[in-house]
């Protein structure tokens, strides 16, 4: 899927095998691959999902808008950092786009027919079905419970404030060992017990009280997560070392993380830099940085001003390149300032927008310049 849309965004041979090599010689790849157990599937629909907007801003046609909303909807079921929100601005603001298209031979198709709104109508009951499910069973309107935690991460909340846990479990529930145990078979704490949906809620609430008092303290927690974004995704956020929690890497493959590391992310960082809970753990916490984030706002302020100067043209690469953008902002924005605690891996799920989106900048940059004495000297 990464290659065909590589194949649809650079017209050039050698831009697009740079944009590929650089997405498959990441480790991180072969870490979602084979070990985390969702991250491939987000992973997978992230780079389809271009391809069904492609097709619909190239044809607009209503079959191309259902495969759009399919891809939407599984991504949003599949990780909750897309959130209902981002889904909506994705099936509402592509026809917009669509709409923009000056292209006569699909002017005359409408961009949100009736067709169109059928598929829109379908898919917004089908992302309500999950959070209503859990309003009536939980009393819970959502899809994670784990709201609120998220948000009072980071942010300067007394641990005294914090409520004990209630541990009670409704009777309909208690059952239900996911639900009603306080630990895993393995030992580890259980945050899926019940507990966690109103022991989360009540942390969201002073959270929301911590910034209504002191604003600039959802500043720092964006700083902090900045650096855990900008950290090379092999690492553990929680340790520093290569690989999960879960599984140490071979100690074989380190050379080829710590080079990709070193080379593309330009990052000098050790395992002992830690950035993860500074509130909790100053003496571990790190503000050194990497070229690469100096690196990162550069790629997305050079994609934008692409994006400005190709407006006029209102292509399916625009549109695809603008979706592509409205992503990787929209997870920069959701880990700096609701939890970021592994940005660096959160990261990744879009680094092939990043990586394509920086490639595409330099060579229409690139294109540009080249065009530009032609059209001087005709």
């Amino acid at each position: 899927g990464f290659s065909t849309l590589c194949q649809r965004m650079l017209p050039s041979t050698g831009a697009r095998r740079v944009c590929i090599a650089l997405f498959v010689l990441h480790p991180s790849f072969y870490m979602t691959l084979f070990h985390y157990f969702y991250s491939f599937h987000e992973l997978a629909l992230l780079c389809l999902l271009p391809l069904a907007v492609f097709s619909y801003l190239e044809t607009r046609q209503p079959w191309s808008y259902a495969l759009l909303c399919l891809g939407v909807i599984l991504l949003v079921y599949t990780h909750t950092l897309f959130h209902l929100s981002w889904a909506l601005i994705i099936l509402l603001g592509l026809p917009w786009l669509a709409g923009r298209n000056l292209d006569p031979q699909v002017r005359a198709i409408s961009a949100l027919g009736p067709r169109h709104r059928a598929w829109l109508l379908v898919s917004i009951l089908l992302l309500l079905a999950w959070p209503a499910k859990n309003l009536i069973v939980f009393d819970s309107f959502g899809y994670s419970t784990w709201t609120g935690y998220n948000l009072a991460l980071e942010l300067p909340i007394p641990a005294d404030d914090i409520p004990e846990r209630d541990w009670s479990v409704p009777e309909r529930f208690r059952e239900i060992p996911v639900l009603a145990e306080a630990t895993k078979p393995d030992g580890s704490r259980n945050w899926n017990h019940h507990s966690i949906i109103q022991h989360s809620r009540l942390q969201g609430d002073l959270a929301v009280t911590a910034i209504q008092k002191d604003p600039t303290a959802l500043l720092r927690k964006a700083l902090l997560n900045y650096w855990n974004y900008t950290r090379f995704s092999g690492r553990n956020p929680y340790t520093g070392h290569f690989g999960t929690g879960g599984a140490r890497l071979p100690a074989s493959i380190e050379p080829w993380m710590r080079g990709y590391e070193a080379v593309v992310l330009l990052d000098p960082r050790s395992s002992s830099s830690l950035a993860h809970r500074a509130y909790r753990s100053p003496p571990r916490q790190s503000w050194a940085l990497s070229g690469f984030a100096v690196l990162f706002p550069v790629i997305l302020i050079a994609a934008a001003w692409t994006l400005y100067r190709q407006a006029g043209a209102q292509t399916a690469v625009v549109g695809t390149a603008t979706f592509m953008l409205f992503c990787v902002s929209w997870v920069l924005a959701v880990t700096l300032l609701v939890d970021g605690s592994e940005a660096n891996r959160l990261r990744f799920s879009t680094q092939p927008y990043l990586l394509l989106l920086a490639v595409w900048a330099v060579e229409s940059a690139w294109r540009g310049r080249k065009a530009a004495p032609r059209a001087e000297a005709s």
